[in-house]
């Protein structure tokens, strides 16, 4: 978390950990709210989550969620429509950010058919009341980030993405040509 002041992020938990024999591949998770500063180690938030989830914390929705299940669908999307627009707005959001972890995957389950997936990484929705959404997919040997965020945070997230880059990436490896993202060349094509 960079900045020294307060700061709350969101982690999406898949509810299905407490049904582990239930099929589904709809929606089913549940937010947990992870509240501190912004200058504190990545240790102490990771001793947050554990104690979020080991408090199964995901599992009892608050007032917030239980009013708007009650609510039918259009009014309860204009709602969040609406508080999204004033927290813009203020740039005051209900968390500073939300992080999902989508565990670790192994490419050859998305591959068939004569194609060979070689990585696997899932984009960020970019979800009402957080300015910025970050995705992390674990393949062998390595991790894919992904990145969402408003338009008024981008320059916020690029700080970020270069303060990871610069953590996790030696200079000489983040400079590696391999590691561009830029299209292929089409030269000669209209």
């Amino acid at each position: 978390a960079a900045g020294r002041g307060p700061a709350r992020f969101m982690v999406p938990v898949d509810l299905r950990r407490h049904a582990p024999d239930t099929a589904c591949t709809g929606n089913l998770a549940l937010p947990v709210f992870l509240d501190g500063r912004g200058d504190e180690p990545w240790q102490v938030w990771h001793g947050r989550l554990l104690r979020a989830l080991a408090e199964r914390r995901e599992a009892a929705p608050g007032g917030a969620e239980r009013a708007l299940a009650a609510l039918p669908e259009a009014v309860a999307a204009a709602l969040l429509g609406l508080a999204d627009a004033a927290t813009t707005r203020a740039d005051r959001h209900l968390s500073t950010a939300i992080v999902s972890h989508l565990g670790t995957v192994d490419p050859a389950d998305y591959s068939g058919g004569g194609f060979t997936a070689s990585v696997v990484f899932s984009p960020p929705v970019h979800a009402p009341l957080a300015p910025l959404s970050v995705t992390a997919v674990e393949t062998p040997g390595r991790t894919e980030l992904a990145l969402a965020c408003a338009e008024s945070a981008a320059e916020p997230a690029r700080a970020l993405l270069e303060r990871i880059a610069r953590t996790l990436a030696p200079d000489p490896l983040r400079d590696w040509s391999g590691n561009r993202a830029d299209p292929p060349s089409r030269d000669g094509a209209t």
